[in-house]
């Protein structure tokens, strides 16, 4: 029967062209133990033999699918001696033969070589082997003249590299550049390692035994202890490179490669819940409307070979085969769920499982009705506005819109808006929580702002302002929060990283010359791209633990069990810290004068009713804590901050910084200022006085996948550095640590912030939400900045709070009657009109949004509100009844003056265009 199914196989070759996987890698596979290598159907055709007296160990193939109707194998073969055999396999699929002379050369002792690996982008005249200590050898088995019809036999292989891990694990895979010059490998426990990997050494004399290649970079437990089970170059621009990887783990792990700094850093994972091993990725190349492009993630599921659409998040193919330590082998077409092969062997017979419908036979191509999206409920949106390329070029469409979305079931979304068809064309998942903890609240920042660290900085600050200064800083982070106190920083890819990798793509999928499949659609190059780029989580705390510390001693040294009390009171206090949950989240960034870092400074409200400022360093992914708002008597429902420029008195108005105040509203209904201006310049000022030391041993990944290291790095000012550690020693090390270069910083304790004023009883209840916006907008000359809050709380009201900051020096010119007003450093912020509106919606009010002209609002009754601002007072122009229930969330995008695109999110999420006609109208 096994027969019969090799020989359908080579029909199947035949018919459909499978060219670049053959029979030969098949049968090869259970043949390693009788030192021959077999091929044929109905009888079996002896190819070439190494020996009897040594079992086959390793062996890899090199195709060339240039010819539809032949083969043209390049085939290498290992055995328990040591020795390689190379052999070019070409002629009719039917009856391949070995091609002239093969070539047997000894690369390692006796059981020392057990893998080789050929490399596509170098071609057959080079070949890797590999031993069981982390060693890699490169050898160059013909000249550079040697055409590839044939071998020749008098050639004796020269090694030209050797390439040693730090770690001491066999290599599994690798890819190689040599445009851009590197070779990344992954190991056996998990490593990603990058090799330096010079052309010109390629052609030149072989290398001396002594020299021997280190890593350039490293990853240490970039998939945990498993293995990593294939890795490749994704795409590269000057500075940096793109790599991606899969594993045991059944994780796909994203990294960047710094060329400048010459650093590997963790960009991004992504699980695969269905698989429990990731063996490779996949991705097709079909541009049409009726094959769309897509990447796929092939595996094993216990005892399943299993296809999974990464894009419509569905299965393709499952097949029972007992797991992926069976030899096996597969094949993909340009579309795999039209196009699929898989063969592997149990007990002693090929089993080969096929479905291949050709184009002629095709009628329709299997489509999921809907884009995957959420499974629960979402409790937060923002509208993603996405960076432009300097020169301004290559931005998005003016109406599309990409929506970024926090969910119940732990995953931050990215989905598009077109309004040419008022449909959602894209949903792609940016990433997942740890622990798949709950996402409560998101936000985007992009500004950088500013900071003078000393006076001497004034003259930069000028350049700045006149449009002299050559700084670019293009910058997008997107901040989630949510249960377990759990913090993720995302950042956006720059458009010239993914476009060039989209392009490299598609130029790698059509080089076959097929053209019927059209050119790629404008669309696939304006995905936006996130990366991952900083998660936090504090340790846990056993306070029990702590304050019960006499008693447990005493229970252990009298052998006596622990009181009832004792154990109620730790099970009760372990169950309050596991619902601590992040409930709101607001940021911002800023950059000290002539400083490289930029800090993002995060202010987060958590359930156990505290209101932190903290610090995320860039590019180092330093958490600190820098302050506590307090005292707080209640939880904090809703965040957002406002900045205010602060100008250097004299004629000429020169931006010297800025105010940075904190808006915050309350369980209890009230709504409170903070002002964070003087520790953010006090930590700003701190920063230089410490010298940021890399060590590239110690990077983290979020802790996702079984097996994966994760990390918990945190501090505060008041806890300092930990020591540095060995390059390839403890896991636990933080990936930067921080030594002190001018003052100690350990002497530092974290400040208390008190609020700057307190709103009582702006509503009855629950602050569920705010806004704040500009009543006009401020720039460098103005001396008077109008700003006004909305919210919406559990009472079913809207209030609507209007202040402005008038500098002193012109107080005495400003006629304005205030009910509050307090002195802020250069400027006096006064409270100047207060608006309510006691029933706005007819259930409790969840999300609102405002420009200072229009104000939107939404509430568990399912209507949009949209209310007209005139002089401070809301007035109601129009609602609308939606279709999401449950409402928990509502951000708006303006088009111009008075459209706009209006999205809430609850148990769904819907799309609202919103167009004011003119007043004569």
């Amino acid at each position: 029967m096994h027969l019969l199914n090799v020989w359908a196989k080579l029909l199947e070759k035949w018919n459909c062209h499978f060219m670049n996987r053959r029979p030969l890698e098949f049968l090869s596979q259970i043949q390693t133990n009788i030192s021959a290598i077999w091929i044929g159907h109905v009888s079996w055709t002896n190819l070439f033999h190494i020996g009897e007296d040594a079992p086959i160990i390793c062996m890899d193939i090199l195709s060339n699918g240039s010819d539809p109707c032949g083969t043209d194998d390049w085939v290498a073969v290992g055995d328990g001696k040591g020795r390689m055999m190379i052999a070019h396999i070409a002629g009719d699929v039917f009856s391949p033969k070995v091609d002239h002379h093969s070539l047997t050369w000894s690369a390692e002792i006796e059981r020392q070589l057990l893998g080789t690996n050929w490399c596509k982008s170098l071609g057959f005249r080079f070949i890797f082997t590999v031993d069981p200590r982390g060693r890699l050898k490169l050898w160059r088995v013909c000249n550079s003249l040697s055409s590839a019809s044939h071998v020749e036999a008098a050639y004796h292989p020269e090694l030209v590299y050797e390439f040693v891990s730090c770690f001491g694990m066999r290599i599994i895979c690798l890819d190689a550049s040599l445009k851009d010059e590197v070779l990344v490998c992954g190991d056996i426990r998990g490593n990603v390692l990058l090799f330096p990997f010079k052309e010109n050494v390629l052609y030149t004399t072989p290398i001396p035994l002594e020299e021997k290649v280190s890593p350039q970079a490293y990853f240490k437990g970039a998939h945990g202890i498993s293995t990593v089970c294939s890795i490749s170059i994704a795409g590269s621009v000057p500075s940096q490179l793109d790599l991606h990887s899969s594993g045991g783990d059944g994780c796909i792990c994203y990294f960047e490669y710094d060329r400048n700094r010459k650093k590997l850093e963790f960009t991004g994972i992504e699980q695969v819940k269905e698989l429990s091993t990731v063996h490779s990725v996949y991705s097709s190349a079909n541009y049409n409307d009726n094959m769309p492009r897509g990447s796929y993630a092939i595996g094993f599921a216990s005892s399943e070979f299993i296809i999974w659409n990464l894009s419509s998040e569905r299965k393709v193919l499952q097949v029972s085969c007992g797991g992926w330590r069976r030899p096996h082998s597969y094949y993909l077409g340009h579309s795999p769920e039209m196009k699929n092969c898989f063969a592997f062997v149990k007990d002693g017979i090929i089993n080969i499982q096929r479905y291949w419908v050709t184009e002629n036979e095709r009628k329709m191509y299997p489509k999921n009705l809907h884009l995957q999206f959420h499974g629960r409920e979402i409790h937060s949106l923002c509208f993603i506005q996405p960076s432009c390329s300097p020169n301004g070029k290559g931005c998005y469409s003016f109406e599309s819109s990409w929506i970024a979305t926090g969910c119940e079931d732990g995953t931050v979304r990215l989905t598009r808006y077109e309004p040419e068809t008022e449909s959602w064309s894209v949903s792609m998942l940016l990433g997942e929580q740890v622990g798949g903890s709950a996402v409560r609240s998101l936000c985007t920042l992009s500004k950088i702002h500013r900071i003078l660290l000393k006076a001497t900085d004034v003259s930069e600050s000028v350049h700045r302002q006149m449009g002299n200064s050559e700084d670019q800083d293009n910058l997008v982070i997107l901040v989630s929060v949510g249960a377990k106190r759990v913090m993720t920083a995302w950042k956006q890819k720059p458009r010239s990283i993914y476009e060039t990798i989209e392009s490299q793509c598609c130029e790698h999928d059509n080089k076959g010359g097929d053209t019927s499949r059209g050119s790629p659609s404008s669309k696939h190059f304006s995905l936006l791209s996130f990366q991952w780029l900083s998660s936090d989580m504090p340790a846990r705390k056993n306070n029990c633990l702590h304050e019960n510390t006499k008693n447990i001693i005493e229970a252990v040294e009298n052998d006596t069990p622990l009181s009832s009390e004792d154990k109620k009171m730790e099970s009760k206090l372990d169950r309050c810290e596991n619902d601590w949950r992040y409930l709101a989240v607001t940021a911002f960034l800023a950059k000290g004068s002539g400083s490289k870092a930029t800090v993002c400074f995060i202010v987060v409200a958590c359930s156990d009713a505290t209101l932190s400022l903290r610090a995320l360093i860039l590019p180092h992914r330093l958490w600190f804590d820098v302050a506590l708002l307090t005292p707080l008597s209640s939880p904090v429902l809703a965040l957002q901050h406002v900045i205010v420029p602060k100008h250097l008195l004299s004629e000429d108005i020169i931006q010297m910084g800025n105010l940075y105040i904190v808006i915050s509203g309350s369980t209890d209904g009230s709504i409170a200022l903070w002002d964070l201006t003087e520790h953010v310049e006090s930590f700003m000022q701190l920063l230089p006085s410490l010298e940021m030391v890399e060590s590239i041993d110690d990077q983290k990944r979020p802790r996702t996948g079984r097996g994966s290291q994760g990390g918990r790095w945190w501090r505060s000012l008041g806890s300092h550095v930990s020591k540095k550690k060995s390059a390839c020693g403890n896991d636990d090390a933080p990936s930067v640590y921080v030594k002190e270069k001018k003052r100690n910083v350990s002497s530092l304790d974290i400040y208390e912030i008190g609020p700057l004023h307190v709103f009582n009883n702006t509503h009855q209840s629950g602050v569920n939400c705010l806004h704040v916006s500009n009543v006009t907008m401020p720039t460098a000359s103005d001396s008077v900045f109008g700003f006004c809050v909305v919210s919406g709380g559990d009472d079913q009201s809207l209030s609507c709070l209007s202040f402005d900051f008038t500098s002193i020096e012109n107080l005495e010119l400003s006629t304005l009657e205030h009910i509050v007003s307090f002195q802020l450093q250069s400027y006096q912020m006064r409270l100047v009109l207060v608006d309510k509106i006691p029933s706005a919606h007819s259930s409790a009010v969840k999300g609102v949004w405002t420009d200072g002209r229009w104000a939107f609002s939404t509430g568990l009754d399912q209507r949009v509100r949209c209310w007209k601002m005139e002089q401070g007072k809301l007035i109601e122009r129009a609602h609308l009844v939606i279709s999401v229930p449950e409402p928990e969330a509502l951000d708006v995008r303006p088009l111009d003056r008075n459209r706009y695109q209006i999205a809430v999110a609850g148990r769904g999420m819907q799309m609202v265009e919103f167009f004011a006609l003119a007043r004569t109208q």
